[in-house]
């Protein structure tokens, strides 16, 4: 097209995968395997019968980035099958809603559910089964997920300490009691009481200022 005002042109490309709406999903997977989230869920994550077809670390990246996307069900799947510049920036494509569906349904054994049900009479309806192999494989990875994310905050740099309650912010003024972080009233930036920040006798034109605590 030929350029407007502007400097700058249109080019009109027949390709549909060389745009997606959806461009922070590859983050979120490039996090996970940063956190070297794939090489856990390889190591103890394992529900497949045989070795073809997707992998047990496909499978739970796909729900992950499903649930980033706000989907609901595994149906939802096909809305980011169907992303062309999504797969294009991943690499490759997504599994389908079956065979997600036979994954979680994987970890679920029922027997477990009647071994747990077993002892107590039939009126009782809540119980608690004990994790299959799969679910403990999966309580691995998030075990992992934990200690890894703990381990990148260990960069030499003190961490933020908590203010008690009524403990006053340094260079700030004091708290409520019982309500960290909240300053008393009438205590503005720069002041020093309940007047401080208004204008008086003397004192010229002042702008209070609110002081914010997280």
């Amino acid at each position: 097209m030929s350029p407007g005002r502007l400097p700058y042109t249109v080019e009109v490309v027949e390709r549909a995968d060389t745009v997606t709406g959806r461009a922070g999903l590859p983050l979120v997977l490039e996090t996970l395997r940063a956190l070297g989230l794939d090489q856990a869920i390889a190591d103890h994550v394992h529900v497949r019968a045989r070795q073809s077809g997707d992998s047990e670390t496909a499978k739970v990246e796909a729900v992950v980035l499903l649930l980033a996307a706000g989907g609901e069900g595994f149906d939802d799947i096909r809305v980011l099958q169907a992303d062309a510049g999504l797969t294009r920036l991943l690499g490759r494509r997504f599994p389908s809603a079956d065979t997600l569906r036979h994954f979680v349904s994987a970890c679920h054994d029922d027997q477990w559910i009647l071994q747990a049900q077993a002892p107590w009479p039939p009126d009782r309806v809540a119980s608690i089964p004990a994790e299959t192999a799969a679910l403990q494989g999966l309580a691995h990875v998030t075990t992992a997920l934990v200690h890894r994310v703990a381990a990148e905050g260990h960069d030499g740099h003190p961490r933020p300490r908590r203010h008690d309650p009524g403990e006053p912010h340094a260079g700030g003024p004091p708290a409520l009691p019982g309500r960290p972080g909240v300053p008393a009233r009438g205590h503005l930036l720069g002041g020093a009481g309940p007047r401080a920040g208004r204008r008086g006798p003397g004192t010229g034109p002042s702008r209070p200022v609110w002081r914010r605590f997280p």
